[in-house]
C-alpha cells in the first residue's frame, strides 16, 4: 500500500502552525475529537471531524446579548469536553462563571438557529470546526459548529444584529437592526420609501447585509440605490 509521507508531513506542519493561534485547551479538544474520544453523558459519540481554523468570521446567536456588551465580549464558557455536546445548541448558560469554549457558526453558514434567538454577535475566531451530532440541520444530518476558547475571539471589529419589536398604527412589528462595533446603527437606503432605514425585516436580511459589508459590497449597492433613487 502506497503511503503518502510528503502529504502526511505537510498535514502536519499545518496543523502545528494553526495550533500556535489557538488555545492549549483548543489543540486539546481538537486531538479528543480528532481521536474518536468525544463521547457525550449518554455514551454517544459528540463531535466528529474537526478542523482547525484562525481568523475566521462566525456567528453566535444568543438572548444574553446585553451581557455580551458589558462583558466586552466573550468572557465565560464551559471547560468540560464532555459537558461541551450539551450546551452546544445554540443558548447561553449564564450560571458558568469559568473561563471555557464557546459555541458559534461559520458566517458563511449560520444555519436555521439564527430562528431562536434575539441578537447575534458577528466577529472574528479561531477554534475547531466540527459536526455535532447532537444537533441536527432540517435534513436530519449533524449540525457544524465553530468551537473556540473565549480569549481566542476578537471584538476590535465586531456587528451585533438586536431584535426589536415596534408598535406603529396599533399593530406590533419585529425589526432587526445593525450595530456595528455594538455603538453604529447601520442604515440603507429603501427602494420603496425613498430613504435611509436603519431596520431589516428578519434575522436573514440583517445577516445578509453584514457580510456583503465584510465583503465591500455595501458601499456599491448603496451607491447604485442612491443614484436611481435621485434619479427617479
Amino acid at each position: 500500500m502506497f503511503i503518502d509521507l510528503n502529504r502526511i508531513i505537510n498535514e502536519e506542519i499545518n496543523r502545528f502552525i494553526l495550533c500556535e493561534g489557538i488555545n492549549p485547551r483548543a489543540v486539546e479538544l481538537y486531538n479528543w475529537i480528532r481521536d474518536g474520544k468525544s463521547v457525550d453523558c449518554y455514551g454517544n459519540v459528540a463531535f466528529t471531524n474537526p478542523k482547525i481554523m484562525n481568523d475566521v468570521w462566525v456567528i453566535h446567536f444568543t438572548d444574553n446579548g446585553d451581557d455580551i456588551m458589558s462583558s466586552g465580549g466573550f468572557t465565560f464558557g464551559s471547560n468540560d469536553f464532555v459537558d461541551l455536546a450539551n450546551t452546544a445548541d445554540g443558548r447561553d448558560y449564564p450560571e458558568i462563571k469559568e473561563s471555557g469554549f464557546d459555541f458559534a457558526f461559520l458566517l458563511s453558514k449560520p444555519s436555521e438557529l439564527y430562528a431562536r434567538c434575539d441578537d447575534a454577535f458577528i466577529f472574528k475566531a479561531s477554534g475547531i470546526l466540527c459536526y455535532h451530532n447532537g444537533e441536527k440541520t432540517r435534513n436530519n444530518k449533524p449540525m457544524q459548529q465553530f468551537i473556540f476558547w473565549c480569549d481566542d475571539s476578537d471584538f476590535s471589529q465586531f456587528y451585533r444584529i438586536t431584535k426589536k419589536r415596534n408598535r406603529w398604527n396599533g399593530k406590533v412589528y419585529t425589526d432587526y437592526y445593525v450595530l456595528k462595533n455594538g455603538n453604529e446603527t447601520m442604515t440603507h437606503p429603501h427602494k420603496e420609501y425613498g430613504f435611509d432605514i436603519s431596520s431589516f425585516e428578519s434575522m436573514r436580511d440583517a445577516i445578509s447585509f453584514v457580510i456583503n459589508d465584510i465583503n465591500g459590497v455595501n458601499k456599491n449597492a448603496v451607491k447604485r440605490l442612491r443614484m436611481q433613487r435621485d434619479c427617479d
